[in-house]
């Protein structure tokens, strides 16, 4: 397998930056970094240090970007992009966009979800 591709934390900081100016959900969404870029990197190295394939890594991404409220508006957002991101780049495929995310995205923000199935779900999303 060749060497897995992780975000940079300015591509993440950008990404928040492109959904709040592409898919503004509210009047009062803004783009600002309330977290750290520290923690930002905490984040893809905690990917990077998790054993396992793309799938378990993915959700590392998209439960830790989630949870964290890194930024003022978009986190969910953030997080779901940064992660379709991340699996295109390294299997050039998507993450298909369904009705499903919003229960999933319940999972997380509860930390009703492990990363194990988190992982399962985004392995078994299928192709756009």
């Amino acid at each position: 397998m060749s060497r897995i591709k992780y975000p940079a934390v300015e591509e993440i900081i950008t990404t928040n930056k492109r959904v709040l100016e592409v898919y503004r959900a509210k009047k009062a969404d803004k783009h600002e970094l309330l977290g750290t870029k520290h923690q930002i990197q905490e984040i893809i190295e905690k990917a990077k240090r998790k054993k396992g394939d793309i799938y378990i890594k993915s959700a590392v991404l998209l439960k830790e970007l989630t949870i964290s409220h890194l930024f003022a508006s978009g986190n969910r957002r953030t997080a779901y992009l940064v992660t379709n991101d991340f699996i295109y780049k390294n299997i050039k495929r998507d993450i298909e966009k369904t009705e499903e995310e919003v229960e999933i995205f319940k999972k997380i923000r509860y930390r009703d979800i492990s990363e194990e199935e988190l992982a399962k779900w985004i392995k078994n999303k299928k192709n756009k």
